[in-house]
């Protein structure tokens, strides 16, 4: 899975919990697909994250899904 803030100050805001906090937020999803965007609460702030990419399909179930988090810096 591979997501993309709508602000950049997501990350920035997110530090070392922004797997606690992605993953918190996926549990409230059945499925995603390539496209939707996902609500991530953080403290007192919201932050849009959209779906970039999906595997092993652009649509996938996350009902009982192990969630692996890594992040990756962008230059």
């Amino acid at each position: 899975m591979r997501f993309q803030p709508r602000l950049a100050d997501f990350q920035r805001d997110a530090g070392d919990a922004v797997g606690d906090a992605l993953t918190a937020a996926l549990l409230t999803h059945a499925a995603l697909s390539e496209g939707d965007w996902v609500e991530v609460p953080l403290g007192d702030a919201t932050y849009d994250l959209r779906v970039l990419e999906l595997r092993p399909s652009p649509a996938v179930s996350v009902i009982g899904a192990m969630l692996p988090c890594s992040r990756s810096a962008r230059a």
